[in-house]
């Protein structure tokens, strides 16, 4: 199930041994390790080797099994920014389960987003073009979770004198094959629009209100 906006799912073990001097706790998330068993095979066998390290327990008394001092736990992380503020809160799963705590957070959100300041447009960094292609530019975005998106966005007119646009994300293909694609979108959706004004000439029109892209064109006089 994808997390709802603003909702994070947290869900892993945690290795808890406690000793006279204090406690002792880790956590081993799920997404992290690849999975839950993975993720519990890590956390048992940090347990074992904590327990090697700390001295022995004076309150032990059955034996050591597989989930002794491993625990299972999940819980749902609501999170909001707004102007360099952020609110925060973590709904864990308890008695409950996933889908009710799944549930407060929702409603926790719900209420927050009435509360905290509207939310502004995120704000795209666009490069100097620096490609060495004309209609391909590299551009910077961060999104509302903090993570930062590289991509290679190539643009190009159409007939009807609107714009198109492709973008390749440099973590998905990497940064040469994204710059190939770019330009190579590029380079086609030109070419589609010289066919189709070969084919179609544009029939000049009478300027309307608004915006145009037609440019006036100064003659001048003998």
């Amino acid at each position: 199930m994808k997390p709802p906006a603003n909702i994070d799912r947290h869900a892993g073990w945690t290795v808890s041994v406690q000793r006279t001097e204090g406690r002792v706790r880790k956590y081993f998330g799920d997404a992290r390790w690849g999975g839950r068993a993975k993720a519990l095979a890590q956390s048992i066998a940090y347990r074992d080797t904590l327990l090697r390290q700390l001295p022995p327990s004076q309150k032990v008394t059955r034996p050591l099994h597989r989930h002794t001092h491993i625990e299972r736990v999940g819980s749902w992380t609501v999170r909001i920014k707004r102007r360099g503020k952020v609110w925060s809160r973590q709904f864990a799963d308890g008695l409950e389960g996933p889908a009710a705590s799944l549930a407060r957070a929702r409603a926790w959100r719900g209420k927050m987003l009435k509360r905290v300041p509207p939310f502004t447009k995120l704000k795209t960094r666009f490069a100097p073009n620096r490609t060495g292609k004309v209609g391909v530019a590299f551009t910077t975005e961060r999104q509302r979770n903090g993570r930062i998106l590289q991509r290679y966005v190539a643009t190009w007119p159409l007939q009807v004198g609107e714009r198109r646009k492709a973008t390749f994300s440099i973590t998905k293909y990497g940064k040469q094959e994204a710059l190939r694609l770019a330009a190579e979108a590029r380079d086609k959706g030109v070419a589609e629009l010289l066919l189709s004004r070969k084919r179609n000439p544009p029939v000049p029109s009478e300027p309307t209100s608004g915006r145009t892209t037609r440019s006036p064109v100064r003659r001048r006089r003998g």
